[in-house]
């Protein structure tokens, strides 16, 4: 049998393209690139996997072009600020509750880290609206307004609608918008964060060191980044279990060194109480006694 179909397209009154596919619709956005659609007549033959690769790349270029223009306006100011310092990503796994803070140190925090009392965040990162992420995002973007930089993520609505962070949140004092890119759809990381989207592999860690990288640090600590499913450091309302995708989130951590080796060799990243890091990077442990 063939599986080459033909294709043939038709405007319905509001003017969303309908891509007839062996019987079944696709509706294509308001905005769907013209371009692809004028390939496309009753005389083409194309698969169904080459129309859904057609408007995947047509949708990608598109936020590409958005994030080109936010992140211009974002970025910028932040390149080489911590030249020269130290840097703590702080996550939130059961290792957070074994660290000594270090002194005279930028901290980054993600997600829940927030409610990490021992240290004060210079910059936060957010961008799942999924989940838990709704009982405690407002305290995340009032988290000393102030004082702390809150970037929040946009995820394409193509990928999810469901993690998306509604637009108001943008409004509170501190808090900027940038666009990452789901893992599928972009397979590197992003040197130059001031017109690209950044990269992601299924954490938000992920996102935040291309951020750190970026202002030049002369160290990363990584503290809290446990590639398990142990659960949380010590909250009241933590659950025992996580949803990491270990394997993915593994993975991710092995082509960040490989980054930052290409791109920032002289900066030096050590996990402190390293949880499935060990020996991947630098390690270094205490109050484990």
């Amino acid at each position: 049998m063939n599986f080459m179909k033909r294709i043939y397209w038709k405007e319905e009154q509001d003017y969303r393209k309908i891509i007839h596919i062996l019987g079944l619709k696709i509706k294509l956005p308001k905005n769907y690139n013209r371009m692809i659609i004028d390939k496309i007549d009753q005389h083409n033959i194309i698969t169904i996997e080459q129309m859904q690769y057609q408007i995947n790349q047509s949708r990608y270029i598109a936020t590409l072009h958005s994030a080109n223009n936010l992140h211009q306006k974002v970025f910028p100011k932040y390149k080489n600020i911590n030249q020269g310092k130290d840097v703590v990503l702080i996550a939130t796994g059961p290792s957070l509750d074994n660290f000594v803070p270090i002194e005279n140190a930028i901290y980054v925090g993600v997600n829940k880290a927030f409610k990490y009392d021992k240290v004060k965040f210079n910059y936060m990162f957010l961008q799942d609206y999924s989940g838990a992420t709704k009982s405690y995002i407002e305290e995340f973007v009032n988290y000393e307004p102030n004082y702390t930089k809150k970037f929040l993520g946009f995820i394409p609505d193509y990928i999810s609608t469901t993690c998306i962070i509604p637009e108001k949140y943008s409004s509170y004092k501190n808090v900027e918008r940038y666009y990452v890119a789901h893992p599928t759809e972009k397979k590197n990381y992003t040197f130059d964060i001031s017109s690209q989207p950044l990269g992601d592999c299924y954490s938000i860690a992920f996102p935040a060191m291309q951020f750190i990288l970026w202002t030049n640090p002369r160290r990363i600590y990584l503290v809290g980044c446990d590639c398990n499913i142990n659960g949380y450091f010590s909250l009241k309302d933590s659950p025992a279990q996580n949803s990491l995708a270990v394997e993915n989130v593994l993975d991710g951590w092995k082509r960040m060194k490989e980054f930052a080796e290409t791109y920032y060799p002289d900066t030096e990243i050590i996990s402190i109480n390293p949880v499935g890091l060990k020996g991947l990077f630098k390690d270094h442990f205490q109050n484990l006694d």
